[in-house]
């Protein structure tokens, strides 16, 4: 789905569900890099912003978990 029209024609419940919560404006969403106005990023300097990076022990915890089960997949295959 796109946008409300197709929306409406796909799933009406749900369509109706937006129109409640959304109300029926003119406003739409657009891509960062379709917007017009930029204005709101005065000063705004991406590269000084904070970086996310998961912790090392959830880290260490996935990469042991990807392996358990790539191990497993490979057993199961065996068999």
């Amino acid at each position: 789905m796109d946008n409300r029209e197709e929306l409406k024609a796909y799933d009406p419940p749900l369509a109706k569900l937006v129109k409640e919560i959304f109300g029926e404006t003119d406003w739409r969403y657009k891509r960062p890099s379709q917007r017009a106005s930029r204005a709101h990023l005065k000063g705004f300097d991406p590269l000084d912003t904070p970086t996310f990076r998961w912790p090392k022990d959830i880290n260490d915890f996935y990469l042991k978990y990807v392996k358990e089960q790539a191990k497993k997949k490979k057993e199961e295959a065996a068999n």
